[in-house]
This record gives C-alpha cells, sequence and structure tokens, in this order.
C-alpha cells in the first residue's frame, strides 16, 4: 500500500461525490488557501436525485464559492415557498384551495435546482479553487485522537493508498462512512417515505385548474415557486428546473408521508396517481400531460447520528449523518450550516482556541435546529390537511425562520462563539412557548368546523421579514422583537377561536412575548445582541469562554438557565441600553 506524504497537519480531506461534498470542499478551500484540501469520491457515483429547492442558507454559501452568476444564469429564481390547503380533502373532484404564497418577490436570493447539473458545475469550481479530486472509494480510517488521521481509499483501478489529513469530512451521503465505523446509529423517534420522479413535457397550465383564493399580485409567475400540497398524512412538492434542453419544461414531483399514518405503499408512478389523485386530482391531471424521465423510492428513510462533530478533527456533515423531511427545503440548509461551522472549528484549531465547549455548543446548536424542526415537521403530518391547524403551524416556523434563524446566518452566530449561546437561548425558549400554543389548535380547529379557504388567511405578508437585506446585527432585536409580537398575535388568535380555553395559562404567555417583543424592540434596539452584558447575564455570562479555559467533556443537554424576573431584566436591559 503507498502513503501519499506531505504536511498532514495543513491537509482536509473531505469524503464523498454528493452536493455536500463538493459544497464542503470549496468552501473549505476559500477559507483556507494554504490548505491542501482531498475531495475523494466514488467514480461514476449514483446517488437518487432529491432536494431541488434551495433556502436562502444554501443559495448565499453557493454565492460564497462563486457560482452566484452561474445559479441566475443556469437554473430558475426561487420566488418562496408556496403552500396550497385543500378546502376539501375529502372530495376528490374538488379543486379550491387556500394558496398562501409571497406577496411579492422575497429579500433574499433562492433558487430552483438541478442537481445533475450543479453537481457537475461543483465538481468544475472544486478544481478551479485548487482542490484535489480524487476518483476512489474509501475503505477505512485510522482515527488518531491527538494527531492526523489516516484514511484509506483506493483509486478507480489502482492500487490501495492511505493518506494522512489533520481534518476529515464526512459528506458520503446514505453510505454514512463514518457514522457506522463508530457505530453511532441512532433509531429516530418517527419515520419517513418518499417516491418521486421527474416530469417533462408537460401540460404547466394545467394548474391553473386550482381554483385558488389567494393574494393577487403581479411581481412574478406563481409557476416558479416550491410547492406543497398538504394531504392526509403526506404533502406533495412540485418544483420547476431547467432542462438540459431549454425548449423543453421539466419538474420535480414527490410524495412525503409518516408510514405509521399513510398507510399506502407509493413506490410507482400508477400508485402515485391513485392515491395522490385521491386527494389532489390536479397534480395527477399534471403527470399524466408529461413523459416521466426517472424515479426514485425511499422507504423508511429516516435515520440519525449520536455525534457529528469531534475535537480531534472528523466532523460528519449532510446526510451522512442525519437525514432531515425535506419540507421547508432543509436539507441543504442544515448541511450549510454544518459546512460554516465545521470551518470555524478547523479555523480554532489551527488558532490553538479549540475547546471542547466550543465544539460541543456548535453541536447543540446544529442538533437542537435539526431536531427541533423534524419533530415539528413530524407531528404536523397528524394535522397536516386541517388547513386551519397546517397554516397556523407553517407560518409560526416560516416567522422563526425569518427573523431568528435567518438573521443569525446573516450575522455569523451559526459558528460564533457567544452567538451560538444566543440562538440556543432563544431555540429553547422559543420551543416551549410554542409547544404551548400548539395545545390551542386542535380545540379552536374543532371548535370552528371546517373553514371555507377565505377564512384561511396567507400571513406571508407577516412572517416574512421583508426588510432583511444582509448581516445587520444591530438590527437582530428589532427582528426578535417582531417574532414575539407575531407569536403573541397568533397566540391569542387561537385563543378566541378555542373559546378561551385555559386563558388564565395563555394570557400571561402573550404578556410575556409582549414584555420580551418591548425588551428587545426598545432597550436593545440598535445594539450587538452578543456584546450586551445583560444578554450575557440572561445567558450565564460564566459559560461564555471569554478567558480561553479549556473545558473537557461532552455536554448532551441544553444547559438550564434560569429565566431571570421581568422586573430585574427590564432594569438590567435598561442600564445596559444608558451605558
Amino acid at each position: 500500500m503507498r502513503n501519499q506524504m506531505g504536511n498532514a497537519l495543513k491537509r482536509i480531506v473531505v469524503v464523498g461525490a454528493s452536493i455536500s461534498g463538493g459544497l464542503a470542499a470549496c468552501h473549505l478551500k476559500l477559507r483556507f488557501p494554504d490548505c491542501e484540501v482531498i475531495s475523494i469520491q466514488k467514480g461514476r457515483a449514483k446517488f437518487p436525485i432529491v432536494g431541488e429547492s434551495l433556502t436562502e442558507f444554501s443559495t448565499l454559501l453557493l454565492h460564497e464559492i462563486g457560482l452566484g452568476s452561474y445559479l441566475e444564469e443556469q437554473h430558475f429564481h426561487k420566488y418562496g415557498l408556496t403552500f396550497h390547503f385543500k378546502e376539501n380533502i375529502q372530495d376528490p373532484t374538488s379543486y379550491t384551495y387556500a394558496t398562501h404564497e409571497a406577496p411579492r418577490i422575497p429579500p433574499m436570493p433562492s433558487n430552483q435546482i438541478n442537481r445533475f447539473t450543479l453537481a457537475i458545475r461543483l465538481k468544475e469550481r472544486a478544481e478551479e479553487l485548487g482542490v484535489r479530486t480524487i476518483d476512489g472509494s474509501v475503505t477505512d480510517v485510522g482515527l488518531n485522537e491527538s494527531g492526523p488521521h489516516r484514511i484509506y481509499y483506493t483509486p478507480d483501478g489502482e492500487e490501495p493508498v492511505s493518506v494522512e489529513a489533520r481534518w476529515l469530512v464526512d459528506a458520503s451521503g446514505r453510505n454514512r462512512f463514518l457514522t457506522k465505523k463508530l457505530k453511532m446509529e441512532k433509531a429516530p423517534p418517527f419515520q419517513r417515505s418518499s417516491f418521486w420522479f421527474r416530469l417533462e413535457d408537460f401540460d404547466k397550465s394545467i394548474l391553473q385548474r386550482m381554483e385558488q383564493v389567494k393574494t393577487p399580485h403581479h411581481c412574478f409567475d406563481s409557476y416558479y415557486v416550491t410547492h406543497h400540497f398538504m394531504g392526509r398524512h403526506n404533502w406533495i412538492w412540485a418544483i420547476p428546473m431547467r432542462s438540459d434542453q431549454p425548449e423543453r419544461d421539466l419538474i420535480s414531483i414527490g410524495i412525503v408521508f409518516r408510514p405509521d399514518l399513510y398507510q399506502k405503499e407509493v413506490t410507482s408512478v400508477d400508485a402515485f396517481l391513485q392515491h395522490v389523485g385521491a386527494e389532489h386530482p390536479v397534480v395527477a391531471d399534471l403527470v399524466r400531460s408529461g413523459t416521466i424521465v426517472d424515479t426514485n423510492t425511499y422507504r423508511n428513510y429516516f435515520y440519525e447520528t449520536e455525534r457529528n462533530y469531534s475535537r480531534s478533527g472528523w466532523f460528519i456533515i449532510g446526510d451522512a449523518g442525519d437525514t432531515v423531511d425535506p419540507l421547508y427545503s432543509t436539507g441543504m440548509a442544515m448541511t450549510s450550516i454544518q459546512i460554516k461551522q465545521v470551518a470555524a472549528m478547523i479555523e480554532a484549531d489551527r488558532n490553538g482556541t479549540l475547546t471542547e465547549e466550543f465544539v460541543s455548543d456548535l453541536q447543540r446548536l446544529y442538533k437542537t435546529i435539526r431536531n427541533s424542526l423534524q419533530y415539528e415537521i413530524s407531528t404536523l403530518y397528524e394535522v397536516i390537511a386541517d388547513p386551519f391547524q397546517s397554516h397556523l403551524r407553517v407560518h409560526c416556523a416560516s416567522a422563526f425562520y425569518f427573523y431568528v434563524l435567518l438573521p443569525a446566518w446573516l450575522c455569523g452566530y451559526i459558528s460564533d462563539r457567544v452567538g451560538v449561546k444566543v440562538l440556543l437561548r432563544a431555540l429553547d425558549d422559543s420551543a416551549s412557548r410554542f409547544k404551548s400554543l400548539k395545545t390551542l389548535l386542535p380545540i379552536a380547529s374543532k371548535r370552528l368546523g371546517p373553514l371555507p379557504s377565505s377564512q384561511i388567511p396567507n400571513r406571508y405578508g407577516q412572517t416574512v421579514n421583508w426588510k432583511l437585506s444582509g448581516p445587520a446585527e444591530t438590527k437582530m432585536p428589532e427582528d426578535i422583537a417582531r417574532c414575539s409580537l407575531f407569536f403573541a398575535k397568533i397566540r391569542f388568535y387561537a385563543l378566541r377561536r378555542a373559546g378561551w380555553h385555559q386563558a388564565y395559562k395563555h394570557i400571561p404567555l402573550c404578556a410575556a412575548d409582549l414584555l420580551k417583543a418591548f425588551l428587545f424592540g426598545v432597550a436593545l434596539r440598535g445594539r450587538a445582541m452578543k456584546d450586551v452584558a445583560a444578554v450575557k447575564w440572561m445567558l450565564g455570562a460564566g459559560a461564555i469562554e471569554a478567558d480561553g479555559v479549556r473545558r473537557t467533556g461532552v455536554v448532551t443537554e441544553m444547559p438550564v438557565v434560569r429565566p431571570k424576573p421581568p422586573v430585574a431584566l427590564t432594569r438590567a436591559l435598561w442600564q445596559s441600553r444608558r451605558r
């Protein structure tokens, strides 16, 4: 076996031919130009094609590596997520929907992508940046807690080779190379199955057969969005994409469901037409009008890993560790968060400031975002066909994304030592409040009974952060304030329709959200939160590593932080404001 020498302490190896692996290799090479970045990927690797809708996270990361113009020129611009809530899901002849879409062009860029062509361009871009690409199969790895790792692989048609590297990024997708080697497989609380295909030469005017109740606008063609058709324990996506032949229309269509609830087998186009046609005949009509290009099936595809990051320099990203539900286009978004975090850990390691606490905080933040979102989506399947409950939960998720997560991404809080702690606290607080809010929704829905589409209002005007245009850390308190105000309004809205059920419990929570909106919107207005002493006090200032002390042990639970009394908190914030 040949050994590849060189300066292993300045070498990063990325395993995997997926888009996640290509994006990671490009970003890390740009972030650390003096390091050798090697991408080891199977030649002619085949992997299922899904996830053609990007979010702002992954789109901006592609812009960072120099593919912004390529996205605009070769892939469709995406005009947000559109949700179609059917007025009577029991009626197979009904075409009436409450359609919720952005009333104007979203403030930050995102795209619908053709993954085949993007994967090719990413490989080309990696070579342009100086990433060394090796076509081969990784067979084993020797992990070293105190030194370089040794990666064993077999290049196509050659003898086995090993290479040493200080950092190893596993982006091997469903092969789950490191997770399996380290025996870190973890069973998820809920399963998911999916069947999807690409369709060409179809009649896209068929979508106009829907009787849509929606807010009129003249900002974009409503075809070029990520369509979601909400069904009984399932949802359907329809994502337009550019074809290799410009004169032909191409679209990705698929169904995702919880198999324990949606007890139907959908593994063929005929089964798709039968079961989906019973709920959404307009989708079945669209499919019948075109030609199937290819099909894919995932049965019970959900899985997790116990751990993604290590202080010793190995990292597991994307499907190599955890799968996600494609609702809200979360796949590449989560991977983009991980790539930023991996880069932050490598940089800290190079500077000699990487601590167990920082690795643990980044791990907890990624897992908290991933797990809380996947749990919310998983339980949404139980009521997804109920337009009242479904639309409120969708818009609450949208508000938190646009007013908390996206500004935090833009300002670097995803991978900042203090910013991570701020986000963890925000996520913990929001999760408990959202959980209590959701208890009102089934009660209100039952009390109201079936509602016409006109009474399922589109809330995108409130839940999209229309003022967002780029990194603005001093505007984040105002964003959080607006998010808190929105949640207070929704709780009060649901409480009234639930007949004031447990008002003694929910009215104080409404008041708490209003107080939070006041504190962040007034006391912290124009301030960078991670620099405010009162915010550090709320988080537990002693936990923040300002002194560079290295700590051992992996934290697996969110630390308990006692809420400060409102009066004391208000006083601290005002004193901080005056300083």
